[in-house]
């Protein structure tokens, strides 16, 4: 019998069936994978499997394009500017050496190199990540951790 979870990060669903529920087409999923804004689960097999999380984020990027005119290029950039340092609380010697500190193009989870409190962390599994899916309420996230 399988198991029930609340973990918003288990990997349930196929991206069939995300496509369905969001309605969208399935290149339409993978061109916003390609585009950093989603981390989906990969099995053995190298299927993608999308979880709770994953369909939270994907609600809140169709909600920036279609509701208010985000291009593609330009939530890229909103979700670079998610205070991943603070998050996480990340040392003054961490940040020198983070590229996700200084990169304003693509969010922290997209970065080449992960260093310091990053770097033995699953992105997908990271508060940083799951910050994704509150982008259309950057400002407010923003205040909260100006000091």
């Amino acid at each position: 019998m399988a198991k029930l979870t609340s973990d918003v990060h288990q990997p349930l669903y196929t991206i069939g069936v995300v496509a369905e529920l969001l309605d969208v087409s399935v290149p339409t999923l993978r061109k916003y994978e390609d585009a950093n804004f989603i981390l989906p689960f990969r099995t053995e097999s190298n299927h993608r499997r999308y979880s709770q999380k994953d369909v939270e984020i994907l609600t809140c990027v169709r909600r920036m394009i279609d509701d208010f005119g985000v291009s593609m290029k330009g939530l890229g950039r909103l979700l670079a500017l998610i205070p991943c340092w603070a998050i996480k609380d990340c040392s003054p010697k961490d940040r020198a050496n983070c590229d996700a500190y200084y990169d304003t193009t693509v969010p922290c989870w997209a970065t080449q190199t992960k260093q310091g409190t990053c770097e033995e962390d699953e992105c997908r599994l990271c508060p940083v990540y799951d910050k994704a899916s509150e982008i259309s309420n950057l400002k407010e996230m923003l205040k909260s951790y100006v000091v």
